[in-house]
């Protein structure tokens, strides 16, 4: 679809994912209506290119709240934030209709953030109230089979792979940006902030900050290669 989210799309305000976001954060149109204009790329056939958007993010609270017959924000509190020690809420972002805005809108203290990254790993039982993980392996099998290296190589996520970590992770799945061969997961967000999961060596980590997304002022974003770096170097390699 015409939608992906990359730098030259957010700064053109003919582009329908400038639209979307001007819609849900200045309420100037219905975010909504916005995501019917989406239109197939010509040159692009269906499951050939992967291209991120937080359209299909928004898309996807719909989903959840039309199958669960509940507020997103209360299903993932019911789901997930009530189920490991957090400190403090999580906050989400609302548009004016009400719905949350999870692309980009989550906020929480960092500790928080690294426990939420801990329900990935083999070590959720350190964070979990219960005595059953938040995110069961076959999730966590599904999540990672489910992305398509064929669809990975020349995808705008792919060259900020290969400058972030030094090579191309192999693909993409299930709202992670970036899978590697060796099952660990990054998912980059706006402004310089990300989550690093990494099952096989029992690691997570997260950072955050406020640095620009044009990489033409700052250069590329070093964080997500120093975090799979530690990752290596915790366990051993």
């Amino acid at each position: 679809m015409d939608n992906e989210e990359n730098f030259e799309n957010l700064m053109n305000p003919n582009t329908t994912i400038f639209k979307l976001f001007l819609a849900v954060f200045d309420h100037k149109g219905d975010w909504r209506e916005i995501t019917k204009t989406a239109q197939p790329l010509k040159d692009t056939p269906p499951n050939t290119k992967f291209e991120y958007s937080g359209m299909n993010t928004m898309v996807l609270v719909l989903i959840i709240q039309s199958v669960s017959g509940m507020a997103f924000e209360d299903f993932f509190y019911e789901r997930v934030w009530s189920k490991i020690g957090v400190e403090l809420p999580h906050i989400i972002s609302i548009c004016m209709d009400g719905t949350p805005v999870p692309a980009g809108c989550n906020t929480t203290k960092p500790e928080d953030f690294l426990k939420f990254a801990c329900i990935f790993t083999p070590a959720w039982q350190a964070v979990t109230l219960g005595d059953k993980p938040v995110v069961s392996e076959k999730v966590l099998k599904k999540m990672y089979d489910l992305g398509d290296p064929a669809c990975y190589p020349g995808s705008t996520e792919s060259a900020y792979g290969y400058k972030w970590f030094g090579h191309m992770p192999e693909k993409n799945s299930a709202q992670w940006d970036h899978v590697f061969a060796d099952g660990a997961m990054f998912k980059h967000g706006n402004m310089g902030q990300g989550i690093y999961v990494d099952p096989a060596r029992e690691f997570c980590a997260i950072y955050h900050g406020l640095a620009s997304n044009d990489e033409s002022i700052t250069g590329p974003d070093h964080s997500p290669g120093y975090l799979r770096a530690a990752a290596k170097k915790v366990a051993g390699f």
